[in-house]
């Protein structure tokens, strides 16, 4: 669950941005000029919206890169004169002989172990610019990718926030008037007083800790700058990481606020960070701490935005980037406004973005104001015989809805042609609304119910598409004729099929999703002889699923397509014991069948949120995906783990069997509820990442509270021995980065490809050192002692910091792992007591690692080799205990990494390196 409920946000203003380029010449003159304030209106949180697809592709009007290199001092250290490096990003067009055309321009900065130049590699950046500036977006403008390291090269993490925290003065001395002295910007020269006057038109944006020193821009430079973009980091102006002082630094920045009259000389902060970043703690501390104080930080002043799926990296900048610079540089193209709850039927009807179309987002078969709010058609009252229904959910959609249309995705096709409906009108109240997914991946089509009455999709179909679609699918809700409702999802099954290729959809596995009416729709297309039948066609293939929800259809034939159905046993509309009849008898078909009924849930449940439904959707899917002709996806979390955690405890003593159970996970479950009540000192967590645990503790009489990430196969129930991998993450995966933050490497879901009957531990420990080490020995104990483990399949893996823990750790209790892996690393640890062990050890790193270098390893590694040789062991012998592989920069270069340690994640993906570990 989001600590913070961005989404519920309703607070809407109207947003200065930092002013629009003026031009000198006719053909580019902007709508604005900065003075007169260009305004736009955006909620003051919420989710970003995704770059188009053709943002990302290069075109001809492209801008043009180019370094600079300007002196400097070394603020950090003694003051000595240096040269630092810069790279320029001139947008198409840009004539140096041209001396009357200004240009706003925005500063980006790096964060740990970056570089000058990286936001103009990563991420199809500059390609997203040049679209940006092409389509009108945003006006031409200047972009400087700097650094804060004093030769432009990685140092370790004190040393690299000793150089960001002086690099204010870098910028208010050396670079901007190295940069704004060169190129044309709105200042009229490089002095101190000009670059103040043309504050309107400069913003700076950094991620990591290049978010870090954008805060301290705002602390120190905000005379020289009016828009500001951290991302993925709070302001450490007091404090440091893990001591941020969230509200310390808060009152800080308000007291500057205050002191320097920004209220009315204008400022604007847009604050982002990705929802799966592994750092994403402070950030979301820092804005709610921000949000708190709505009387200082208004929505014209400060915006909080999230990626959804965002990470730790240069997608969840770029994305960010592509919100906040039109709200900094307004150019000829605005996007409109978002909606809220307070927003009226008539303006989302009325909106632009949805054409002709806007009003079959509502019921057009039942008396629907247009003056209601969308917090007053969220009710029962519009969608009768519908229940749990959330205005939040309604303005989301039709956000999302609006978001993609204004970025060139069509998001409603007519099945009906026009001649069609122009002999018969009523077919003008049909059509298929489009959630996009990933290109060619596959599709749903989703109806809603309304008992044959009315099409209540905003709370039965565009919920369930919506999030299908973020599952990588792509979605269709249809909206059809109540009194032809089976013709029209016919008529649109057939639409898709014949336009797949257009769409960049997969034909195959389909699915028919459908609740109450809709689910009746749903399984009469299912069934092979009847889409035949309707379609009057034998080319479309059958579908590879039908989900159904609350409905009492009772058909049944052998050509019914697998199904699964939820429904709730409150339900006085559709009792669940029909459907579960129904479902019995498609099991003596020898059709795939998959049942739930929700303890006390009535009818219309949709997505079920907040009840005891919540993720039913997931568990939909992935019975979906079982279904699928080529390879099944990973699955996706079982839904309420912790209510079948209950229910399975209630079964082992003795109690009614629970409805609100899924026979497929008995073994799973068996197996949970044994770590629950057998093992009294692990408390297992509610949190879930892809298929691991993400919140467990370990309570240790000894070490104290063991934080890790567990992922135990479905297929484990203690009756035949399992294989055991622990990985220690780097420093970015300690605990007091947040929970979860372990699993942004890769290490973790890597391992499960090589044995599907192996539990996998990704540690949260507290530091590199002798404590970390005697914790992941005391985890690795209690799961040999209280698991069914092979005792020669027990594996380790160290990254980073990981990799010297690792190292402690096999100094001490080697003999408790069949074989050590360390990726990008340092040996701290005891080798006498290895060497005494034999336990194999593989060590990998980059050459040139730019946090420990190779030297560390090599050495390591040499004095192992000598030990094994006094133990008179042949160089084959040897071979097989230990092997260092040191790799050059090609190597890291080919995977899209330019720094080698960082570059250290990609060894999760070598066969060869992992194949090692798991051959022992």
């Amino acid at each position: 669950m989001k600590r913070f409920a961005l989404l519920s946000a309703a607070l809407m203003s109207f947003l200065t941005g930092c002013g629009t380029q003026q031009k000198n010449t006719a053909s580019l003159q902007p709508k604005a000029a900065a003075s007169s304030g260009t305004v736009k209106e955006i909620a003051q949180t919420g989710m970003s919206t995704a770059v188009p697809d053709d943002y990302l592709q290069p075109i001809e009007q492209a801008g043009t890169v180019t370094q600079i290199t300007y002196d400097s001092k070394d603020f950090v250290r003694d003051g000595s004169d240096i040269t630092k490096t810069a790279y320029v990003y001139l947008p198409y067009g840009y004539d140096e002989n041209d001396t009357e055309t200004r240009y706003n321009i925005c500063y980006l900065m790096h964060g740990w172990g970056g570089h000058a130049g990286e936001y103009f590699e990563y991420a199809n950046i500059t390609d997203m610019l040049d679209n940006m500036i092409a389509k009108g977006d945003i006006p031409p403008t200047i972009f400087v990718s700097a650094t804060f390291y004093n030769d432009n090269s990685d140092t370790d993490f004190s040393s690299s926030v000793a150089e960001f925290r002086q690099f204010h003065r870098d910028f208010e001395e050396y670079l901007i008037p190295a940069v704004e002295g060169k190129f044309y910007t709105y200042a009229k020269s490089t002095s101190p007083d000009d670059l103040k006057a043309s504050r309107d038109h400069r913003a700076f944006g950094g991620f990591s800790l290049g978010s870090v020193t954008t805060w301290l821009q705002f602390c120190y430079d905000s005379d020289y700058i009016r828009c500001f973009l951290p991302m993925s980091g709070s302001s450490w102006y007091y404090g440091g990481y893990g001591d941020f002082q969230i509200e310390k630094n808060v009152d800080f920045i308000q007291q500057l606020v205050e002191d320097n009259d920004l209220d009315e000389r204008g400022y604007f902060i847009y604050h982002g960070v990705g929802t799966n970043d592994t750092v994403k703690s402070q950030s979301i501390d820092m804005a709610e701490e921000m949000l708190s104080r709505s009387d200082v930080f208004t929505p014209d002043h400060y915006v909080f935005y999230q990626r959804e799926g965002g990470q730790h990296d240069h997608i969840s900048c770029r994305e960010f980037m592509y919100n906040a610079l039109p709200l900094f540089f307004g150019g000829d193209t605005v996007r409109t406004d978002d909606f809220t709850e307070n927003s009226t039927v008539a303006e989302v009807k009325a909106n632009a973005a949805f054409g002709d179309f806007g009003r079959l987002l509502f019921p057009v078969d039942r008396t629907v104001s247009d003056d209601m709010t969308l917090k007053e058609i969220s009710n029962s009252s519009t969608y009768t015989w519908y229940n749990y229904i959330k205005p939040e959910k309604t303005v989301e959609i039709v956000n999302h809805l609006k978001n993609a249309a204004e970025s060139s995705q069509q998001i409603f096709y007519n099945i009906y042609t026009e001649d069609e409906m122009q002999a018969d009108s009523s077919l003008r109240d049909t059509g298929l609304f489009f959630f996009k997914g990933e290109d060619n991946a596959k599709f749903a089509v989703c109806n809603a119910g309304g008992g044959f009455a009315y099409v209540g999709a905003m709370h039965d179909s565009f919920p369930h598409a919506l999030e299908l679609s973020k599952m990588g699918y792509n979605a269709f809700a249809l909206i059809y004729r109540p009194d032809a409702p089976y013709d029209d999802l016919a008529r649109a099954i057939g639409f898709i099929h014949d336009n797949a290729e257009t769409l960049k959809v997969d034909p195959d596995d389909y699915s028919l999703w459908g609740g109450s009416a809709g689910a009746r729709m749903a399984a009469t297309l299912g069934n092979a002889d009847y889409l035949q039948q309707l379609t009057g066609r034998t080319d479309i293939g059958q579908a590879g699923a039908v989900i159904m929800q609350y409905t009492g259809y009772t058909y049944t034939s052998n050509a019914d397509a697998p199904t699964y159905v939820c429904v709730g046993t409150s339900d006085g509309i559709a009792n669940w014991k029909t459907m579960q009849s129904r479902l019995k008898t498609l099991e003596s078909y020898g059709i795939p069948t998959e049942f739930h009924a929700y303890e006390g849930l009535p009818h219309g449940f949709g997505l079920g949120t907040g009840t005891v439904a919540e993720g039913w959707i997931y568990d939909a899917v992935n019975f979906w995906e079982e279904q699928f002709s080529g390879d099944i996806p990973t699955k996706r979390k079982p839904a309420n783990l912790q209510n079948w955690l209950l229910t399975n405890a209630k079964n082992a003593h003795g109690n009614d069997y629970d409805l609100n159970h899924d026979e497929r996970w008995d073994a799973f479950d068996l197996c949970l509820m044994r770590q629950q009540l057998l093992n009294g000192n692990i408390d297992f967590g509610s949190q879930e990442k892809d298929g691991f645990i993400v919140d467990n503790v370990l309570h240790s009489d000894t070490q104290g509270d063991i934080h890790f990430s567990s992922y135990i196969p479905e297929s484990y129930d203690g009756s035949e021995p399992y294989a055991l991998f622990v990985t220690l993450p780097g420093w970015e995966g300690l605990y007091f980065q947040g929970v979860g933050a372990n699993l942004g490497e890769s290490y973790p879901f890597e391992a499960r490809n090589y044995n599907d009957k192996m539990i996998v531990l990704s540690t949260q420990l507290d530091d590199w050192g002798e404590t970390s080490a005697n914790m992941a020995i005391e985890l690795t104990e209690y799961f040999l002692e209280h698991y069914n483990i092979d005792r020669k399949k027990v594996y380790l893996h160290g990254f980073s910091g990981g990799g010297e823990t690792g190292s402690l750790v096999m100094g001490k209790r080697p003999e408790l792992f069949s074989a050590y892996l360390m990726t990008s690393s340092k040996w701290d640890g005891d080798l006498e007591v290895l060497a005494n062990a034999r336990t194999p050890v593989y060590m990998a790193i980059g050459e040139g690692d730019s946090y420990y270098g190779s030297g560390y390893l090599k050495q390591a590694y040499s004095d192992l080799y000598s030990q094994y040789e006094a133990q008179g062991l042949s160089a084959d012998e040897i071979k097989k205990l230990l092997v260092l592989d040191v790799k050059e920069q090609d190597y890291f270069s080919e995977r899209g990494f330019r720094d080698q340690h960082g570059g250290g994640m990609t060894f999760a993906e070598d066969e060869s390196i992992m194949g090692w570990l798991f051959s022992h």
